[in-house]
Formats: C-alpha cells, structure tokens, sequence
C-alpha cells in the first residue's frame, strides 16, 4: 500500500488546479476567437451592405412618410366659340411652325379633329353609314394636315407675312351639283340633326404693296374651310363651304 505525504497531496491538487485553469483558459480563448470572428463577419457584411447601397436607387422607406402625387396630364386648352377663339387655335399652331418646332405645330392642328368620330357619325347617320362616314373622314382628315401644315410652313418662311382667317357663320344656301364631268355629285346624306357649321376663309398675301406697285405683279393664296365647334375647340369638317358628306365619296 503506497503512503503519499503531506507535500504529495499538496502537490496533487496544485496539478489539478493548473490543468483546470488551463482548460478553462482554453475555452476563455476559444470564446475569444469565436467572438472575434463573428464580429469580423458581421464587419464584412456591413462592409458589404454599404458598398451595394448606392446601387440602390429607392431611398429607404420612412415610417410616416407620404408619397408626393404624380403630376396631372396638362389639360388641352379651351377656344371661345368666336372668330378670335378660332384664331388664336389656329395661331398657336402657326407660332410652332414660326419657331421651327414641326413635331409641335402637327400636334396643334391634331386639335382640329373631331373627337370620336365614329360615335358622332354613328348618331348623326346611323351605325352603317356612321362607319363609313368615319373612315372617309380619318381619310380626309390626314389630307388636311398635309395641306394646312404646308399652308403654315407657306407663312412660317418670310419674316412678316401673315395668314388672314375671317369666320362666318355656315351657310344656309343648299349646294349645286355641278353640271360638267369631273363636278362634285351631291350625296343626299342628310344628318339627324343639322349641325351649327361655321366657313372660314384664309389668305396668305405672297407679295407686298411695295411688290404689287414696282413689279405690277401681285400673288395670294385663298381658300375656305368648313369647321364645326366642339368639346372647347374647332373641328375640322370639310373644305370648301360645306361639310363633306354633302358630296359624293370620289375615292
């Protein structure tokens, strides 16, 4: 039987201490490191959550905050149903041409379309004949354009020269078929209700006073249009003195 002293127990237990603390040292390290190295993960995450911020282009959403509106669609303008109403529609047009803004000038003489065109000849004339009354009229309309827009450009190219518009009331005088070959044939189309019709007569003066009296010579562009007025606007409706349907469709 083996007898340990006094110092051997002593000696004993120092040992085991040591090996206790240094085991917890151990794990105190271990904790250390552990520690060290998450923070050093969530350091590369936020090290990356800033770097991929500015190609965020939404701005982060604030509790409370209201979104501004949208901006409303900017009304279309309103033109007195006067002679200085239908001049100041046709007017702003000419101004873009003025300015060499084309895109622009075509927008404004748009204006002079009428609105839903299949539904107002479909009331006026009936479904069958409103259709196509329609088409002939989008046909009709797009040939306007070209020639209105050439009559502005026309005015828009010498510094000075105007376009003279006088407005009158439609007339009342029923249209003449013309006797020769090659005449407007009248239609017999009648709508369900007249419609208030107004002419417009254009000249477009192509030499001054100054021309007309040293050369002897003098140059004008004249023509007349018939225009209805509706939702704010004119609209186009036929050139000459009456509405197009009065004639004959020659296409």
């Amino acid at each position: 039987m083996r007898h340990t002293s006094l110092s051997d127990r002593k000696s004993s237990r120092i040992g085991r201490a040591e090996r206790e603390v240094n085991m917890a040292g151990k794990h105190k390290v271990g904790a250390i490191s552990y520690g060290a190295f998450s923070l050093l993960i969530l350091a590369g995450l936020g090290s990356l959550h800033v770097l991929a911020r500015p190609r965020d282009v939404q701005s982060p959403e604030v509790p409370g905050a209201v979104a501004a509106p949208a901006a409303p669609a900017a009304a279309a303008p309103e033109y007195k149903q006067t002679a200085d109403g239908f001049k100041a529609q046709m007017s702003a047009a000419l101004s873009a041409y003025q300015k060499g803004d084309h895109a622009e000038g075509r927008r404004l003489l748009e204006q002079f379309r009428l609105p839903d065109s299949a539904n107002w000849f479909a009331v006026q004339f009936g479904s069958e004949q409103g259709e196509t009354l329609s088409k002939r009229y989008d046909r009709l309309f797009e040939g306007y354009l070209s020639s209105m827009e050439n009559h502005l450009e026309e005015v828009a190219s010498v510094k000075g020269r105007k376009l003279e518009m006088n407005l009158k009331p439609g007339t009342s005088a029923q249209p003449v078929s013309g006797g020769h070959p090659g005449s407007q044939q009248l239609s017999g189309l009648l709508p369900a209700k007249d419609p208030a019709c107004f002419n417009v007569n254009f000249l477009i003066k192509m030499t001054s006073k100054a021309d007309l009296v040293l050369k002897g010579n003098y140059g004008a562009n004249l023509w007349e249009d018939t225009f209805l007025y509706q939702g704010g606007a004119f609209r186009f409706l036929g050139h000459g003195a009456w509405p197009f349907w009065v004639w004959r469709d020659r296409n």
